[in-house]
């Protein structure tokens, strides 16, 4: 469920247009993935992943 929830926010936050804008600069792949991306991605994550853990 996790990785199927960050799959789907990663793809979003792909077609942004500052991810774009990335990569037009000559960033590399995973340069815009670790550096821009994931940090956007990862937090709907982590505000779902919290309540599954206190339980």
């Amino acid at each position: 469920m996790m990785a199927k929830m960050l799959r789907a926010g990663m793809k979003d936050v792909l077609n942004q247009n500052y991810i774009i804008m990335c990569r037009a600069k000559g960033m590399t792949n995973k340069e815009v993935v670790l550096r821009h991306a994931l940090k956007n991605a990862i937090l709907p994550l982590l505000s779902i992943s919290g309540p599954l853990i206190a339980q």
